[in-house]
């Protein structure tokens, strides 16, 4: 009993990948080194796996950030376990990169049917309680600013700058 529940252990356990963390040179940067880490699926070490290719993915970090942000804040290395476990994210073998390519070429279409779209699209904002006023067409295009001549006034900017007592 006590043997099955080790071996049980072990099995559970070998489901699991692992994350390392690595130095690179980064000259480009004009900083000496980087680190990055890296998930290795649970099957990464077997001896079978030695001429098997991976998929790569890249998750990048915003600022203020550090690499380790996707493993302690996003639990990466947990939803990579999950995610293959559960066949929505691909594990050893890879993926069908025909199909990717297929899938980021509709991608592409959507999104440019979007931006066509938007073109006629017009966006009216404003700031300073109405005293700023903009359009914007959909393609980026500014149409329009309005400046009310009191937001340049020194004198109602000092007065408005004041306190209420």
């Amino acid at each position: 009993m006590i043997l099955a529940a080790i071996l049980l252990a072990a099995a559970i356990d070998s489901t699991h990948g692992e994350m390392q963390r690595y130095k690179v040179a980064t000259p480009e940067y004009h900083h000496p080194e980087r680190s990055v880490r890296v998930y290795l699926p649970a099957s990464y070490r077997r001896p079978e796996s030695a001429l098997r290719r991976y998929p790569l993915v890249l998750l990048l970090h915003g600022w203020p950030g550090s690499d380790k942000d996707w493993v302690k804040k996003g639990d990466a290395d947990k939803t990579a376990d999950s995610l293959m476990a559960r066949g929505r994210m691909p594990g050893p073998g890879g993926m069908d990169m025909g199909a990717l390519m297929k899938q980021a070429q509709q991608m592409q279409a959507d999104m440019a049917k979007a931006q066509e779209k938007l073109k006629d699209e017009v966006v009216d904002a404003s700031a300073g309680g109405g005293m700023v006023k903009v359009k914007v067409s959909g393609d980026l295009v500014v149409q329009e600013i309005v400046i009310d001549p009191d937001a340049t006034n020194p004198h109602i900017a000092l007065r408005t700058a004041e306190p209420n007592l």
